[in-house]
């Protein structure tokens, strides 16, 4: 969980691990070049400022200032994608770098305009969890990492045969990128289509030649002392049987080492199971930099060593696997301990089939009821029972289209009954790296008749735009104190009357995610109904009926849920019937022009409070209680009223989590916990910043750029009240000779 990075003496980022300068299409992002250290680095008390960071971050301004020292910050750890994050303290150590032998004098050093940081995870006795002793006495010290000690461990420890670049799915085994040594070209090739090939060459080097291309010993000896440590991962195939229980079913065993070394497995030729995931292994090639290992080792460090991790994949992904009536794979993760050092992880992948089964025949006994005096288990009508994350995510219900999904979308109120009791509480996390679509409407040919008016009106609107801004820069405040006490004023008005919520919850569009649901509902339905017609005419035209007609063409103006249906309808018919026989159809979609544009993007997630016991009795849920009304369809007893029952599922992370009540009655104007907010705002901002001292240059052609303002992506100074007025005086000038250059 530690990582390195460096910015320059203008606080842009070189690299991180964290910079995400390239998008999912191997394309270079815009605004890439001038990622700020404050962009990524971002306190878990922070608060955007007009849609960026606060640039007053000590860790900047030392890095800035080219001193050497530490800082410690509470951040916002994330994982998958953004869908899970916790709060961590790190403490970052930085210091400034020089260049050594600038003119071949080996004595001599001279200061460079960068700065190095290093972050440690951080706890109230020093690093945690602390890193590993590894064994220093021979054959692990330097001097014995040759050819003689080494050509066997790694011909029958790493791989267990000659290896093959080109084949690195043949040994099961795998290495993190981390270029342990300055690699010739040929070297550095064959490193480039397996890091594994690349370590037995240079395992395999007399020492005087690994000393000659500067190999880090302490990285070969790690490895070396990681490969003798795990090398019982060959037998897992001959011994799955009794390695693996039956009712757990797990279709891939890995095992991951802090050095990055990768060691898995797959059930015997002969076995039924087959691996869900086909890529897992080959994908998860970053050893301790990947996701899923820093987060079963963090929730290890704060646990004991037993924790078995959990994780489910996201929404989307279950439930295009669900369409494709394709098996969702599970992951059980636990770390490997040395005492209090976490050294690896190992885990496995099973079917959530078999663990749905296992988890509806545990709780349909009464053994497990939840009901106190009376058997009252899961099989029961009136009773819906889920098992959720520390993130609050469903990994198991009796739903598998839930399983993925927060809870808060499942079940709304039980969830915000959960945070009401401290049970889970809320962490936002920003991404300023973001870069948003821009959507424009493509206009007809008809309507460059009206571009005068139309460049006049967006002439006006941006000139209403810049001097809100304006003046919002000038009494931001005022602003604050007015905005905090209307939104205080509508929460209370919103929920004065039941009538009041009615009309509110009606007014609220659906989530996303709803709509995306409810068009693949209709998309499935079509499917199967045409799917027997030889005819592709009658498909066309019944495909239209169904589906472009009512979601597309007939579809409500401004109505941004029908226009996000339209777009994903739109995107969804070349993938489920082919290009060739909707081509037609597609004319009919929505024409945009793409634009990228700069944004921040606020993520809402959900974690579980560990501190906070658990309640032994039954959270009684009211809907008037949580400022929510009530909604019963016919036949309904009339009530809302529920009860939850929580309870920690022992030496893993996950609870349980059982509503019982009249499942025809619901609490509606339930607002979502995890939410995600594109935040809009003016790029131009700029933020006065402490003059910076000037270091003592030894030579005089090397030069800093030493700016005492430091600008956002498209900065402009920042405007005094003279300079305010100035400007608007100039804009009006300049909107008169637009004006008066319109009449002619």
């Amino acid at each position: 969980m530690a990582y390195i990075f460096m910015a320059t003496n203008n606080g842009f980022i070189l690299f991180h691990p964290e910079f995400r300068p390239v998008n999912e299409a191997g394309e270079m992002q815009m605004f890439y070049n001038n990622q700020d250290i404050a962009d990524v680095e971002v306190p878990a008390d922070g608060t955007p400022t007009n849609g960026r960071p606060s640039y007053d971050l000590s860790l900047r301004s030392a890095m800035i200032q080219r001193v050497t020292g530490f800082v410690d910050m509470v951040k916002v750890k994330t994982f998958d994608d953004m869908s899970r994050g916790t709060k961590q303290k790190f403490r970052y150590f930085h210091a400034p770098l020089n260049s050594t032998a600038p003119f071949g004098v080996a004595t001599e050093t001279r200061p460079t305009p960068f700065s190095l940081g290093l972050a440690l995870p951080w706890g109230s006795a020093g690093q945690w969890p602390p890193v590993a002793a590894y064994p220093t006495a021979p054959p692990f010290d330097s001097y014995s990492l040759h050819r003689e000690n080494l050509a066997k461990l790694f011909s029958k420890r790493l791989i267990n045969s000659t290896c093959d670049a080109a084949k690195p799915e043949l040994y099961k085994t795998g290495l993190a990128e981390f270029e342990f040594c300055d690699f010739s070209s040929e070297l550095l090739a064959e490193y480039g289509v397996n890091p594994l090939c690349a370590l037995g060459s240079v395992l395999e080097m007399p020492l005087a030649r690994q000393q000659a291309m500067g190999c880090s010993f302490e990285y070969l000896k790690r490895v070396m002392v990681d490969a003798l440590s795990t090398r019982e991962a060959y037998e897992w195939e001959t011994n799955w049987n009794t390695i693996v229980p039956a009712q757990i079913g797990a279709t891939l065993l890995f095992l991951w080492t802090g050095t990055g070394l990768a060691r898995w497995q797959t059930p015997p030729t002969n076995d039924a199971q087959s691996v869900i995931d086909a890529s897992f292994a080959a994908a998860r090639r970053n050893g301790s930099r990947d996701s899923l290992y820093e987060r079963t080792a963090l929730l290890a460090s704060s646990s004991d060593s037993s924790l078995t991790v959990l994780t489910a994949p996201s929404g989307d992904s279950v439930f295009a696997r669900f369409k494709a009536n394709t098996s969702v794979p599970i992951y059980l993760t636990s770390a490997l301990r040395v005492e209090s050092s976490v050294v690896g992880v190992v885990g496995a992948e099973i079917n959530y089939d078999r663990l749905a089964n296992y988890f509806v025949n545990a709780t349909n006994s009464c053994v497990s009821g939840v009901g106190g005096g009376a058997c009252v288990t899961c099989a029961q009508t009136n009773v819906r029972c889920y098992l959720l994350d520390d993130s609050g995510a469903v990994v198991v219900s009796e739903s598998q289209a839930d399983v993925g999904k927060t809870f808060d979308i499942v079940n709304c109120p039980a969830m915000q009954l959960m945070i009401n009791r401290s049970l889970f509480v809320t962490v936002k996390a920003y991404d300023f790296q973001a870069v948003c679509l821009k959507k424009t409407p493509v206009d007809s040919s008809a309507s460059t008749l009206f571009n005068p008016i139309r460049a006049l009106m967006r002439l006006a609107s941006w000139a209403f735009i810049e001097g809100f801004l304006l003046l919002a820069d000038l009494t931001s405040s005022t602003l604050r104190v007015i905005k905090a006490g209307a939104q205080e004023f509508g929460m209370a008005s919103s929920r004065s009357t039941a009538e009041d919520c009615h009309r509110v919850d009606a007014s609220r569009p659906d989530s996303i995610l709803k709509v995306y649901e409810r068009v693949d509902a209709m998309i499935a339905e079509t499917a199967d109904l045409v799917a027997p017609h030889p005819d592709a005419s009658l498909k066309v035209q019944e495909i239209r009926r169904r589906l472009m007609q009512p979601l597309c063409i007939g579809r409500t103006a401004d109505d941004r849920d029908e226009e996000e249906a339209c777009e994903y309808l739109c995107k969804r018919l070349p993938e489920q019937f082919g290009i060739g026989l909707v081509s037609d159809l597609l004319a009919g979609c929505p024409k945009f022009d793409e634009a990228q544009i700069d944004c921040t993007v606020k993520r809402t997630l959900l974690r579980r409070e560990p501190r906070q016991p658990l309640p032994t009795s039954a959270m009684r849920l009211q809907c008037p209680l949580l400022g929510l009304c009530e909604a019963c369809q016919p036949g309904a007893n009339g009530s809302s009223e529920f009860n939850v029952y929580v309870r920690q599922v022992s030496g893993t992370n996950l609870m349980f989590v059982a509503v019982t009540g009249d499942p025809n009655c619901d609490c509606t104007g339930c607002p979502l916990a995890v939410t995600t907010e594109k935040l809009s705002g003016t790029r131009n901002i700029s933020l006065q910043q402490r003059f910076r001292e000037r270091p003592p240059w030894s030579r005089p052609n090397v030069v800093l750029i030493d700016n005492s303002t430091v600008c956002s992506k498209t900065a402009v100074p920042s405007l005094t009240i003279l300079q305010s007025q100035r400007w608007l005086l100039s804009f009006l000038v300049l909107l008169n000779l637009l004006v008066f250059s319109s009449d002619f």
